[in-house]
């Protein structure tokens, strides 16, 4: 193994989740003499599918697989023949419905199929996607077992990430007080009263999770890795793909500094076309521009994806877009302050 190549989620994600992994091993084994139950996988995408490839290898006989890539609320994929296999396993299954006029037609069909137990069935979901059906169309009610995929524990991640650089790695804790201070490369504008003039100055942030990085600095039973990890935690809220960034971000191999894993970035002021946009994204993870037009059924469309990708709260792969892996807490946040997703 590489020592200085990039970490990626794929290091890292074979060990976690292991409670999970048995816990869905033991309904495929019961499903065998009880068939027609529902198991539903619920998390972040990574270590969600990550899981649910690790059952598909290891019951590959016994499984169909199905994996959405694109809303499909409007062409119901399982109208025909079901197929033959003890198990149909759904990668994305948030995929069957989207937030237009008749787009829980799919879901409702879905649902109505798991009701009339002629299949066993594993499902992935994305968590604001499940919580949303959950609370329209009582999707939650129509599982015999649902597995919950909690954030990554900070300890997990400690050991995992050690593991990939086999204990090679210098930790520095070189916080301090001055480096706390960030001043934005995008200026604020503000208006001089009783002028009508406009002028721009820095716009000046304190990372107050790097402030606490200063103190923990100064308590003896605090090691350097202890305050990087801590740090990476706090900050990612145990999100995987967010935490390989930041770690990204302060890591010069073979030494990882605390001061280079930044504070996560602010998001600008949004229109509410814009916040509908990253709300249907956040529940999709990934939508096509001529997706996120019908949905948020704006005129507008294509200029809010442009100024979200320019401000780097999306990026674009491929056609598709995304949330950028260093903004996910960010517009979560944003998005629970307007109370538009829980």
């Amino acid at each position: 193994m590489d020592a200085t190549a990039p970490l990626s989620p794929g290091d890292l994600l074979p060990t976690f989740y292991t409670q999970e992994y048995e816990t869905v091993r033991t309904f495929i084994e019961k499903s065998r003499s009880r068939p027609g139950q529902h198991l539903a996988i619920v998390g972040e995408s990574l270590c969600r599918e990550e899981l649910l490839r690790r059952i598909v290898r290891e019951y590959q006989e016994e499984i169909t697989p199905v994996s959405f890539l694109h809303p499909v609320d409007r062409e119901y994929p399982f109208a025909g023949q079901l197929p033959d296999t003890p198990l149909l396993v759904i990668s994305n299954a948030h995929y069957l419905a989207s937030r237009t006029i008749g787009g829980f037609s799919s879901l409702r069909a879905f649902i109505s199929l798991v009701a009339e137990r002629k299949k066993t069935i594993i499902s992935s979901w994305n968590i604001r996607a499940w919580d949303y059906y959950a609370a329209a169309v009582n999707l939650d009610k129509a599982c015999s077992r649902t597995v919950l995929l909690p954030p990554v524990p900070m300890e997990l991640l400690r050991e995992s990430i050690l593991s990939h650089y086999r204990h090679s790695v210098t930790f520095t804790n070189d916080a301090t007080l001055k480096k706390s201070m960030l001043i934005s490369s995008n200026p604020r504008t503000i208006r001089i009263p009783l002028t009508g003039k406009e002028v721009k100055i820095p716009s000046v942030t304190i990372d107050w999770n790097l402030i606490a990085s200063v103190f923990k600095k100064r308590k003896d039973e605090l090691t350097p890795e202890d305050v990087v990890f801590s740090r990476l935690h706090e900050l990612s809220g145990g999100n995987l793909e967010t935490a390989i960034a930041l770690w990204h971000q302060g890591f010069r191999y073979p030494e990882i500094r605390v001061s280079g894993i930044r504070e996560l970035p602010v998001l600008p002021d949004l229109s509410f076309d814009e916040r509908f946009i990253l709300v249907n994204i956040l529940m999709m993870e990934s939508l096509a521009a001529k997706e996120i037009a019908r949905i948020s059924e704006s005129t507008t469309a294509q200029q809010d994806l442009f100024r979200l990708t320019n401000e780097h709260v999306l990026e674009e792969a491929n056609g598709q877009f995304r949330i950028s892996s260093l903004m996910t807490r960010p517009v979560l946040a944003y998005l629970q302050g307007h109370r538009m997703v829980s």
